[in-house]
């Protein structure tokens, strides 16, 4: 992706996080300590001119760069350097983190809207196609996204990559019962799956 679209993604994360410092904790942040924040949530970087020199960009096809790991931690060490300890909560360090990744993530493929969006897996032989990433809304409005069954609430699939298990890939033939109480509980999920239509 583009600088411009990173430095305006950047910028509104900032902005998000001192609307929040500031009506929840009343705590009036400014730019540069955002910034430092989003730094630092990125990829431990001590500032937004440490950012930049190193030439970071957001890349849209590549979804663990958006998965921000870590970024809790991090966020916490930087307010605790910045002095802001005393003054927020620790609890802000989680609720950062949560926003800065929400707010990085590509606008939605289907839709075009900035909302939070979600990764679509990719298998391997489209490993070089543009990487879709989906709203809630769009998820939710549509039968052509489903989560498999071992991978939980962490990862989307296309239905097309989802065998008849509700398997990815990577997990397919997994269902397959070892015993009596096992294909019982297999087959409840199935039945409550059927029931519900992939309504998460």
């Amino acid at each position: 992706m583009s600088n411009d679209y990173t430095q305006q993604k950047f910028k509104t994360a900032a902005f998000q996080l001192q609307q929040q410092a500031l009506k929840h904790h009343d705590v009036k942040l400014n730019r540069g300590q955002a910034h430092e924040l989003i730094a630092s949530a990125v990829d431990d970087y001590n500032s937004m001119a440490a950012l930049k020199s190193d030439g970071f960009s957001l890349d849209v096809d590549c979804p663990e760069q958006f998965s921000l790991e870590g970024a809790e931690r991090r966020i916490g060490s930087r307010i605790n350097s910045l002095r802001l300890d005393e003054k927020l909560p620790d609890s802000f360090s989680h609720n950062a983190a949560g926003l800065i990744r929400e707010t990085l993530t590509p606008n939605c493929t289907e839709c075009g809207c900035d909302l939070p969006t979600i990764p679509i897996n990719q298998e391997n032989d489209r490993q070089y196609q543009p990487q879709t990433w989906v709203c809630n809304d769009c998820k939710s409005n549509s039968n052509a996204y489903g989560r498999c069954f071992y991978c939980g609430d962490e990862y989307l699939y296309r239905v097309s990559d989802l065998n008849e298990n509700g398997e990815c890939p990577e997990h397919a033939g997994e269902s397959e019962p070892v015993d009596e109480f096992e294909a019982e509980d297999h087959e409840s999920w199935l039945e409550y799956q059927l029931n519900h239509e992939f309504d998460y």
